[in-house]
C-alpha cells in the first residue's frame, strides 16, 4: 500500500489559494500523488467556522475544490474519538489539530503541516511532514 496523507487544514488553505508557502518537496507531491492525500472532516469544519465569523475568505467553496480535484474526506470515526482521548498530554490546545494527530495515527498517515507546534511533537506513531520543504 502507497504512503498516504492528511493535510492539515493549513496545507488545505495553501492548497486551494496557490499559496507559495508550499515547499518544492510537498508541492510536487501534491501535484504528482493528490490521490495518495486525504482531507479531514474536521478541517472542513473548522475552514467553516472561520468563514462563518467572517475571519477568512476563499475563492471558491472546500467541498467544490475537493470534489474536482478528487480529493477524499476522512470522517471522524470513533476509533478516531478513542485515540484522541489516549493521546498524551500536549501543550496544544486546539481541539482541531489534536483530532487530526488521532486520525493520522489511528489511520497510518503522514500528516502534511506547516504548524510548529506540531512538527516538533514527538508522539508514538505519529509521522509528521514540514510542507514548507
Amino acid at each position: 500500500m502507497a504512503t498516504k496523507y492528511l493535510l492539515d487544514t493549513n496545507v488545505l488553505l495553501y492548497l486551494m489559494t496557490n499559496d507559495r508557502r508550499l515547499g518544492s518537496t510537498a508541492q510536487d507531491l501534491l501535484d504528482r500523488d493528490l490521490d495518495r492525500c486525504v482531507v479531514s472532516v474536521a478541517s472542513l469544519w473548522e475552514v467553516a467556522i472561520k468563514q462563518r465569523v467572517h475571519k477568512l475568505k476563499l475563492p471558491a467553496e472546500v467541498e467544490d475544490v475537493l470534489d474536482e480535484l478528487q480529493v477524499r474526506i476522512l470522517p471522524v470515526a470513533a476509533g478516531h474519538v478513542a485515540k484522541y482521548k489516549a493521546l498524551p498530554d500536549i501543550d496544544h490546545a486546539d481541539p482541531f489539530d489534536l483530532i487530526l494527530l488521532a486520525q493520522a495515527i489511528s489511520e497510518e498517515l503522514i500528516l502534511m503541516t506547516a504548524d510548529k507546534k506540531l512538527l516538533g511533537m514527538t508522539i508514538p506513531g505519529l509521522a509528521i511532514m514540514n510542507c514548507r520543504e
